[in-house]
């Protein structure tokens, strides 16, 4: 009865142990997995951060196109305006 007692409170020790090993893994991957939820959110805010950054670099080349657009045509028309001159003054000395 006594060998048997001491078997079974040996095993209980075991199983203890095991159990706080099991308690300490678990400790161990919730912490993990924290980092890693942490780690996520980081790399979602910095992707967030650079594709603000790409889509204001992109409006700031599509202002800078438009507004070269609009002084190539506001240039075409000067251009316009100074060849119809040209041709009237030039007309005007083949009549004198």
């Amino acid at each position: 009865m006594e060998s048997a007692r001491h078997s079974s409170l040996s095993e209980l020790k075991q199983v203890q142990h095991l159990v706080a090993e099991a308690h300490r893994e678990m400790e161990r991957l919730k912490g993990e997995r924290a980092e890693m939820v942490g780690t996520e959110e980081r790399f979602k805010r910095e992707a967030a951060t650079g594709r603000e950054a790409v889509e204001e670099e992109a409006a700031g080349h599509r202002r800078g196109a438009a507004r070269a657009q609009a002084e190539a045509e506001a240039a075409r028309d000067q251009l316009a305006a100074v060849c119809a001159e040209r041709d009237k003054v030039g007309r005007c000395r083949l009549t004198l």
